[in-house]
């Protein structure tokens, strides 16, 4: 429980907000929900209502009951749906319908068939690459095992030093 005068008021300040803020949600849904129906059944004034839901869209916005995104969201659905139903333009295929999509197929474009003139010089080209790497010297790097292992009386003076 709060303790100080403030936080007592601003927990009731918060009921107030929580009661207005439920009401204007519900009202919210209400007016999408109708709109939603009225276009379901085809009804003669399915815009107006989709007009409505989306004046009270906006309301809802102002009043910081939704962002301002998820408005744009769901008035974007009603009007898919409006014109999906008014067929104007073509229709779109809405997430909550289930279509199987065909895929378009792709055409690959054909390879242009090489001239010989630039075959030979191609060849002539590959030919003084794999004559100048072979005439080039390459340099050894040493390895580890090829080295040469100490002398054992370097190896026995350094054991003779330590015992004494």
């Amino acid at each position: 429980m709060a303790h100080t005068k403030s936080s007592i008021k601003d927990l009731k300040r918060i009921k107030k907000r929580t009661i207005r803020n439920r009401t204007l949600r519900s009202k919210m849904r209400t007016y999408v929900k109708t709109a939603r129906v009225a276009l379901d059944k085809d009804t003669s004034d399915a815009s107006e209502r989709v007009d409505a839901a989306c004046r009270v869209l906006d309301m809802m916005v102002t009043k910081g009951i939704i962002k301002k995104n998820n408005a744009s969201r769901r008035k974007s659905r009603l009007m898919k749906r409006l014109n999906i139903t008014l067929n104007i333009g073509q229709p779109a295929v809405l997430k909550s319908e289930k279509t199987i999509h065909e895929e378009p197929k792709v055409v690959k474009p054909e390879r242009p068939e090489l001239d010989e003139s630039t075959e030979s010089v191609d060849a002539d080209v590959m030919a003084a690459a794999i004559n100048k790497a072979e005439k080039e010297p390459t340099e050894k790097v040493p390895d580890e095992k090829t080295e040469p292992a100490e002398s054992e009386e370097s190896v026995s003076a350094d054991t003779t030093d330590e015992q004494s």
